[in-house]
């Protein structure tokens, strides 16, 4: 298998928890009467955030909205909660693989999963 040279390595970015996006699912599920220790849940250090527009959370919630195994119990609470949709919904952190400046190992695989 042949290696991308370092410049030509496609980057990845992967959605990953903050402290605010994990709070604020940490909340949401308590809409539920579930404590979240069932989930456990670990902030990571990001790369980027976005937060989403009102319109861009409105178009994500109707996405949501179109998909039955997305209507979970704590999903349909939160709509009677808009600031605590828009803290997990319009809150939008994410982690950059590889991190910037990461080489390959001996193995050929990227340092940080070598």
């Amino acid at each position: 298998m042949a290696a991308f040279a370092d410049a030509e390595r496609p980057v990845l970015y992967h959605m990953a928890l903050d402290r605010q996006l994990l709070d604020a699912y940490k909340a949401i599920m308590s809409l539920v009467g579930d404590d979240g220790s069932g989930m456990p849940l670990v902030a990571a250090d990001n790369d980027v955030v976005i937060e989403l527009t009102d319109n861009e959370l409105d178009v994500k919630v109707r996405a949501i909205e179109c998909h039955q195994s997305q209507q979970e119990e704590w999903r349909i609470a939160v709509k009677s909660h808009p600031d605590l949709m828009r803290r997990a919904y319009g809150h939008e952190p994410y982690v950059r693989h590889p991190k910037a400046g990461a080489s390959l190992a001996p193995n050929n695989l990227l340092e940080e999963f070598a």
